[in-house]
């Protein structure tokens, strides 16, 4: 077993030269408007009576459409000014020349140097890990993480920030991406920058 313990606060003056990271911004979807999503995850009774959780074959393609409308959202708020320029090129060019130019997709890795991605599963992490662009180095603290401890919900993004924190380091002014998913389908995404240096020992 693990644990996990954090603490926040919004008393910005008392804890300023205390205080190890600070949320930028926070973005959450819910997409339970629609049967195919509400459906992917839910808990209930089998064909026998037995209650229990039930994972749909569409869980990866619902989690990446959450995911998708959530970095939307997101984006712009991370993504370099080279990134956005690339993007704003490319959606002229769709505009113009339709599906026959491939949509962008950045590679958020440039603009952000940890991801603390819900372990849900080997297969939600292979998902979002396309769908952000990511590398198997990008994607690693979080697969230690199922592989350690399984899927233990959102909390995982938690595990995965000690995991950082103990085996890779996080430098002051670096940010982290921490993304959960859950039924419904939900999907939150925190934007979080280290503000005091780490001492590795």
């Amino acid at each position: 077993m693990g644990a996990a313990a954090v603490l926040f606060s919004n008393k910005a003056e008392s804890w300023r030269e205390r205080v190890k990271y600070s949320l930028e911004t926070t973005t959450r979807i819910h997409l339970g408007q629609s049967e195919d999503a509400y459906r992917a995850i839910y808990y209930g009774p089998d064909a026998e009576g037995i209650n229990g959780i039930y994972l749909g074959k569409n869980v990866v393609t619902e989690a990446s459409r959450a995911l998708t409308k959530a970095l939307w959202t997101v984006g712009p708020k991370i993504l370099t000014v080279r990134q956005k320029a690339e993007f704003a090129v490319n959606w002229v060019q769709r505009q113009m020349y339709g599906d026959k130019v491939p949509s962008y997709v950045p590679k958020f890795n440039q603009s952000v140097e940890h991801f603390m991605i819900h372990a849900g599963g080997a297969k939600v992490l292979d998902g979002i890990g396309k769908a952000l662009s990511l590398t198997e180095e990008d994607l690693k603290p979080s697969r230690a993480v199922l592989w350690n401890f399984g899927n233990v919900s959102s909390s995982t993004t938690w595990y995965t920030l000690a995991n950082l924190e103990s085996v890779k380091g996080v430098c002051s002014g670096d940010k982290l991406v921490q993304i959960g998913v859950g039924s419904g389908i939900k999907c939150g995404v925190n934007i979080w920058k280290r503000e005091i240096s780490q001492t590795l020992a």
